[in-house]
């Protein structure tokens, strides 16, 4: 027979149970902003444990620790459970592993990463919570594997320390901050060949994929992303670099706005982004204006090619795994929330499709040919093929077969 487990004012989000049996759940408010996190008491009433803003990551109350790394089931010890968190502030990330109190509420630290470096819990070796194993990395040291005595926080060394990316030795690495003409400060990650000439401007490469906020503050903070070693999974715009190309990586491409209009801002916002990414690197002579091309996946690819139609900022652009008709995910797409009949005016000026004809750069188009994700199947970037070719512009299509969204 059903039972009751608890019980919600509001609508209960993502649920799940401690190894122990303790429930927790996670509650979203005003329109998705806001999250609340609850644990359920013996008595089956929901504790608020903690609440902030979804896109606040310097107030992020970290993660909780499972058995199985992102899949088991969350680890409780004593009623304590172990929250790990990126620590980020404007100084950067200081990552920390805490224990909750279930019954209490309380907080106490376990660790904290030294400063300069970032270091996150991988695993837990004992139930008490004594021991457990970290990896240590920062912007210049690859990620080494540490046992550590929670206690004392006396770290032991495991393994050898190995460079998984030799051929990036020498490349130089910076992270850079320039304002948008609206007032909202932008960074983002510029990677420099070795042995450049400092007075010889380089092709250079930006590769995006835009957020929405709705606070300027949230868009401003910086992702751990800046402050790691080199992140880089599959095929990556890195090896753009060994080249020869600078490469301005995940530059913040920030759609600020509130409430079901929030993304009818997002073209000027998406040119005016990059407007200053790209004034930055002119003015610090890193790029001439003639050789700059735009990149992106998914949201990225869409974003791209609406750079193609919207502005001229950029030489060519390459778009991978997109969306370009947006009638085609007619009950929304991102964090638009209207439908297609409730906006049709803002579907079909959001879709690159409808503007293939002012698309005067070459193009690069690719996609897997069995996309799995709804939002870009692989009918997407062909039929935009039919209608780039259709109107005279110079692309390519390369199709992957057999090749999902990633």
């Amino acid at each position: 027979a059903p039972r009751e487990v608890t019980r919600s004012a509001g609508g209960i989000g993502r649920f799940g149970w401690t190894e122990r049996g303790t429930a927790l759940f996670t509650q979203l408010a005003e329109r998705g902003t806001k999250i609340r996190y609850f644990v359920v008491a013996p008595d089956r009433s929901a504790k608020l444990a903690w609440e902030g803003a979804v896109k606040d990551v310097h107030d992020d109350p970290g993660r909780a620790v499972r058995r199985d790394g992102n899949r088991g089931p969350i680890v409780e010890s004593d009623r304590r459970i172990l929250l790990m968190s990126d620590g980020l502030s404007d100084d950067g990330p200081r990552p920390h592993v805490d224990a909750l109190d279930l019954d209490t509420l309380e907080i106490e630290r376990l660790l904290t990463a030294r400063e300069g470096v970032y270091e996150r819990m991988v695993a837990l070796v004992d139930a008490k919570m004594s021991t457990i194993l970290t990896v240590r990395e920062s912007e210049t040291e690859p990620p080494r594997l540490f046992s550590v005595q929670t206690a004392t926080g006396e770290h032991t060394p495991l393994g050898a320390l190995s460079n998984p990316f030799p051929e990036l030795d020498g490349v130089e690495r910076r992270n850079v901050s320039f304002e948008r003409k609206d007032g909202v400060r932008l960074n983002g990650m510029l990677y420099l060949p070795r042995d450049r000439d400092p007075a010889k401007p380089l092709p250079t490469l930006v590769w995006i994929y835009p957020a929405e906020f709705t606070d300027e503050e949230y868009a401003e903070q910086m992702d751990a992303r800046r402050f790691r070693f080199h992140q880089i999974k599959e095929a990556s715009p890195i090896a753009a670099v060994l080249d020869g190309y600078a490469l301005l990586l995940n530059p913040t491409v920030p759609i600020i706005g509130e409430g079901e209009t929030a993304n009818d801002t997002y073209v000027p916002q998406l040119v005016s982004s990059m407007e200053a990414a790209i004034d930055y690197l002119v003015e610090n002579g890193i790029s001439d204006r003639g050789r700059i091309a735009v990149a992106g996946r998914s949201y990225g690819a869409f974003s791209t090619a609406n750079l193609l139609v919207h502005s001229n900022l950029f030489r060519t652009g390459i778009a991978i795994s997109g969306a370009y008709n947006r009638t085609l995910t007619p009950f929304g797409f991102q964090h638009e929330k209207r439908s297609f009949w409730e906006a049709t005016d803002f579907y079909t000026r959001m879709s690159p499709f409808y503007r293939a004809d002012e698309i005067n750069e070459p193009f690069l188009l690719m996609h897997g040919g069995a996309d799995d994700n709804p939002g870009t199947p692989t009918l997407q970037a062909r039929r935009f093929l039919h209608a780039l070719v259709g109107n005279g512009v110079n692309v390519r299509y390369v199709e992957l077969p057999h090749e999902r969204h990633h």
